[in-house]
């Protein structure tokens, strides 16, 4: 956040500095009336604001500056430097008008979009930041701070791809901005791209970021090493043997609400939308509900296990138990290793009468009943 209001004042005293006394306030007899003491005064202010900006003294520059926009409302630049210390200040009471008058005078100031837009991100209205910012890319697509504001959206939406891809040009641009750095490499570490989030990280470290946080958090969701040891007991696993006569264990049950609620308490995990109903009275103990590809991948990962194959699937579903979860009894659906239809489909199994279903969705999205169950690699049996 320090670096982030640094980049903003700095930004802020570049735009007032270049505004220029004789351009905020005319001095050309010919077009100005005004006498030489107004002019001396609003001079004044000018300096009084950069003063109080370059000390990041925010409140006192917000009066200064708010003061001269009241004597030429219509001065684009001046309100875009009001826009831009509310956002410094994260006002979203006062900011989001000031930028709206800014875009109202300009409709193609992209830095006014970005800075609304982050302004509605901080006040975790994501649907208008997310408007604000795509109307900033419309006016231009390489917009360093559009693209970082729309990317923490995205992160904050869970939409990760789509993050990354934004997220990605602006790093390009500037690989030294702490914001872009850790938001890029925390929508790839859940998307589990663990070798690119690993280059963010090493290239922001070099840069000067303090990247201790991110590299502990990416060793936790990419490899499973958390303070809660490996499960390797096959107590209430089910053991078999595909068709290929490779052998396996195979959990009994999927993972229930509180157990995957537990890898999501130590962030190795990401948070299903069902969270609340998995974490409460019967959800407990039912199936985990919507649980995408990687949160299923994530969660074996930190079990010290794996997710089964089909083969081991179709080896086994007569001896697993089919639990139904919700007041409906949905049988849910599990993931399972194979590759999907597509990158972005994964394939699922569930118990269908006395048969084993296959079938594939979003691995993103998953379905509200996708749950998880894990297995492990055996011997080979006698």
């Amino acid at each position: 956040m320090k670096r982030t209001m640094t980049v903003l004042w700095v930004a802020v005293v570049l735009v007032l500095s270049g505004l220029g006394c004789n351009r905020l306030f005319p001095g050309d007899a010919a077009q100005d009336t005004e006498t030489s003491a107004d002019s001396e005064v609003k001079t004044s202010l000018h300096q009084q604001a950069m003063e109080a900006i370059t000390a990041q003294k925010y409140d006192d520059a917000v009066a200064l500056v708010k003061e001269m926009a009241a004597a030429k409302p219509d001065d684009v630049d001046t309100s875009l430097v009001l826009c831009q210390l509310y956002a410094v200040l994260n006002n979203t009471t006062d900011g989001p008008a000031a930028c709206e008058k800014v875009i109202s005078l300009d409709n193609s100031n992209s830095d006014a979009y970005a800075y609304l837009g982050r302004l509605y991100l901080h006040a975790d209205k994501l649907g208008k930041a997310r408007k604000q910012l795509k109307d900033s890319m419309a006016v231009n697509d390489k917009h360093v701070p559009t693209l970082s504001g729309l990317g923490a959206v995205f992160l904050q939406m869970k939409k990760y791809d789509k993050a990354v891809e934004v997220l990605t040009v602006a790093h390009q641009e500037n690989a030294a901005d702490k914001a872009i750095s850790m938001n890029l490499a925390l929508s790839l570490i859940q998307l589990l791209r663990c070798d690119e989030a690993a280059d963010v990280i090493e290239s922001a470290g070099t840069a000067g970021v303090n990247v201790d946080t991110l590299s502990r958090l990416k060793e936790k969701r990419c490899t499973g090493e958390v303070a809660a040891a490996p499960a390797t007991s096959t107590e209430d696993m089910v053991q078999g043997t595909d068709a290929s006569g490779k052998a396996f264990f195979i959990d009994k049950r999927s993972a229930n609400g509180a157990e995957f609620s537990d890898c999501v308490d130590e962030k190795v995990c990401e948070k299903p939308s069902y969270d609340e109903y998995n974490r409460k009275g019967e959800g407990r103990d039912e199936p985990a509900m919507s649980v995408n590809f990687f949160g299923a991948e994530a969660y074996c990962r930190w079990k010290g296990k794996r997710l089964p194959t089909l083969a081991e699937y179709q080896a086994a579903y007569s001896d697993l138990e089919w639990r139904g979860c919700c007041v409906r009894g949905v049988i849910p659906r599990e993931w399972t290793s194979d590759a999907g239809p597509s990158d972005e489909k994964g394939s699922q199994v569930r118990k269908n009468g006395d048969k084993l279903e296959e079938m594939s969705t979003k691995k993103k999205v998953g379905v509200d009943s996708s749950t998880v169950r894990c297995a492990l690699d055996a011997p080979p049996a006698e």
